[in-house]
């Protein structure tokens, strides 16, 4: 255990803050992951830690024995780390993964567009609750970052993320089907013959861009027999997903 960091300009400090945006993620190749229950499930997953940041009333948890490099901090300087405003006392950074272009893509979900890191952590979280191998991300918001991260609960180290362009995708030899999620009554429901497929959910305010909509295989909807006109993306996409992806009995 190394001495307590009491220092706000201290670089341990300086290096998270950094993690906080992008160009520091992209630059150290490393996320940060804040709380007990978040920093659990990525050690659950079988990730190392390349640094586990806590208080001082968690310094005699087990979580400490989890990583070899391990700091304690004065909880101000946890409020300088952390991207929350109550802290938990925990903070965890891991080594992003690289990512590889896929030989073989698995039934899932695309996000296509999406901006609301909210949304894409639900969607994450729905992904892995499902069991689905990976999933798929072109241009949107960042999966690595903090508010993604915590969206997922941690679940994001429970699956594969590709972050892929539209024509890569589609080029892809051994892709499944592409199959887009839209607004319109008119398509095809959601059913579960969907399983082998990629169900793409376009952005949030705008839906799938028309280029990207007609090179997809199919189209299907979600039947809203309500007064509603269509649904959060985070919400459809789930429930598409459950739709399309659950195991019958």
């Amino acid at each position: 255990m190394q001495p307590t960091i009491t220092s706000l300009t201290n670089q341990h400090v300086k290096k998270v803050r950094a993690l906080h945006a992008k160009k520091g993620r992209t630059q150290h190749q490393e996320l940060i992951a804040q709380g007990m229950r978040c920093t659990q499930t990525f050690f659950d997953a079988g990730w190392q830690a390349t640094h586990l940041y806590i208080t001082p009333e968690h310094q005699h948890h087990s979580i400490t024995q989890r990583c070899d490099a391990v700091s304690i901090v004065e909880p101000i300087v946890m409020q300088k780390m952390s991207t929350s405003k109550t802290p938990s006392g925990i903070l965890a950074t891991f080594a992003i993964p690289t990512n590889n272009e896929p030989t073989n893509i698995k039934p899932g979900l695309v996000l296509a567009d999406l901006h609301e890191p909210g949304n894409v952590g639900t969607l994450i979280r729905t992904s892995v609750a499902l069991d689905l191998q990976n999933i798929i991300l072109i241009d949107g918001c960042d999966p690595w970052s903090p508010k993604v991260v915590q969206s997922t609960s941690g679940n994001i180290a429970n699956i594969t993320i590709i972050q892929t362009t539209w024509q890569a995708l589609i080029e892809h030899k051994s892709r499944p089907t592409l199959t887009a999620l839209v607004v319109d009554s008119g398509d095809a429901p959601v059913h579960n013959k969907l399983s082998q497929s990629l169900l793409v959910v376009g952005n949030e305010a705008h839906g799938l861009n028309s280029t990207w909509l007609a090179s997809c295989d199919q189209k299907v909807t979600l039947p809203m027999p309500g007064k509603s006109e269509s649904l959060n993306a985070a919400v459809a996409g789930s429930l598409a997903a459950y739709l399309a992806f659950l195991p019958k009995q």
